[in-house]
C-alpha cells in the first residue's frame, strides 16, 4: 500500500511566530512583541503570537531603538542631544556655524570682567579667562549666582574639587560647553595616529569636557596611547592606566570643535595663544573661531 505525504507550505513574515500550545481550541492568540533592551516597549518588526506572554515579548510595539534601553516613547527627551530618546520621530535642529573666521585676544593680566576682553558669543555663553586657570564660560555664573566664579571655585570646576562659596557639581571646565579635538592638526611627531576620539562637528558623540581636551593633547603629545574616557576628569592611556593631568598650552595650534550643548550650536576654534598663569603675562589667550553664517 502506497502512502501519499502532503507537504503543506508555511509562510513566516518577517519574524512572525505561531506558538498555541496542545490545546489549540482553547487557543486565542495574541500578537507579541520583541522587547530585546527590557524597556517595555517592543520592536514592531519581531513579533510572535501565542496565547501567553512569552519571556522577552511584549504587547507595546511602539520602540524605535529595541538595543537601547534610554530610548523609548517613555523616555525624557533632550532636545539639544541630537537624538531622538521618545520616538517622537522630530528631527532635532543642529547648527553648524561656517561664517568668516573671528579672532578674540584678551591680554595678558588684562580686566577679564571689561567686556571688550571677553567673547560673548550667545545669549548664554561668554568665554574669557582669568589671570590664570581654565577659560570659562562667564555668563554662565552670572546667570546662576549673579556674579562671577572666584578662583577656588574655577579650581574645583576643572579639579572636581569641593566647591567652597558656591554650590555646583564640577564638570570639567567650560559650564554648558563640551569640546572635541576635530583632527591631527598640530600634532607633535609621538601622537599616536589612531587615536580613536576625534569629533566631528553635528555628531556629539566625541565631545568631552575642557580637562578631557587638555588630558588628550598632553597624553598625545607624550606618544601615550588614549584608549578610554572615564568620566569628565579622568581617561585611561596605554590599556587601563587612569590618569587626570593635562596640558593646556598644548591646545596651541589644535584644531577644536566647540559644542554649546543647550543651543545645539558647534563651531571650530583654535588658540593661537596661551599664556601663563600668575606671574606676568597673566592668562592671556588669543584664538579664532568660525561664526555664525548670514
Amino acid at each position: 500500500m502506497k502512502r501519499i505525504l502532503f507537504f503543506l507550505p508555511v509562510l513566516l513574515a518577517g519574524s512572525f511566530l505561531i506558538s498555541c500550545g496542545d490545546d489549540d481550541d482553547a487557543c486565542t492568540p495574541l500578537t507579541w512583541y520583541r522587547d530585546a533592551d527590557g524597556d517595555g516597549f517592543g520592536d514592531a518588526s519581531d513579533i510572535l503570537s501565542d496565547c501567553n506572554q512569552p519571556e522577552g515579548y511584549v504587547m507595546d510595539n511602539t520602540d524605535c531603538d529595541d538595543s537601547n534601553l534610554a530610548i523609548n516613547p517613555a523616555a525624557e527627551e533632550d532636545d539639544f542631544d541630537g537624538i531622538d530618546s521618545n520616538c517622537d520621530g522630530k528631527a532635532e535642529a543642529i547648527i553648524i556655524w561656517t561664517g568668516s573666521d573671528f579672532t578674540f585676544n584678551k591680554p595678558d593680566s588684562a580686566d577679564w570682567t571689561d567686556p571688550q576682553y571677553q567673547d560673548k558669543i550667545t545669549d548664554k555663553v561668554t568665554f574669557t579667562r582669568q589671570h590664570n586657570k581654565q577659560i570659562y564660560n562667564y555668563q554662565w555664573w552670572q546667570d546662576n549666582f549673579s556674579k562671577d566664579v572666584d578662583e577656588q571655585a574655577l579650581e574645583a570646576e576643572f579639579w572636581d574639587y569641593t566647591p567652597q562659596n558656591f554650590e555646583f557639581t564640577p564638570t570639567g571646565g567650560t559650564k554648558g560647553v563640551k569640546w572635541a579635538l576635530l583632527d591631527d592638526t598640530g600634532a607633535g611627531p609621538n601622537w599616536d595616529p589612531d587615536f580613536p576620539f576625534y569629533g566631528t562637528l553635528g555628531d556629539s558623540t566625541h565631545f568631552y569636557s575642557f580637562h578631557n581636551i587638555g588630558s588628550f593633547v598632553r597624553y598625545l603629545e607624550e606618544g601615550s596611547k588614549i584608549t578610554e574616557v572615564v568620566d569628565n576628569f579622568t581617561i585611561k592611556i596605554n590599556t587601563d592606566l587612569s590618569q587626570t593631568g593635562t596640558s593646556l598650552p598644548d591646545l596651541v595650534g589644535k584644531k577644536l570643535g566647540v559644542w554649546l550643548v543647550e543651543e545645539n550650536i558647534f563651531f571650530t576654534l583654535t588658540f593661537t595663544k596661551w599664556g601663563s598663569g600668575r606671574q606676568n603675562p597673566g592668562g592671556g589667550i588669543t584664538y579664532i573661531r568660525s561664526t555664525k553664517q548670514y
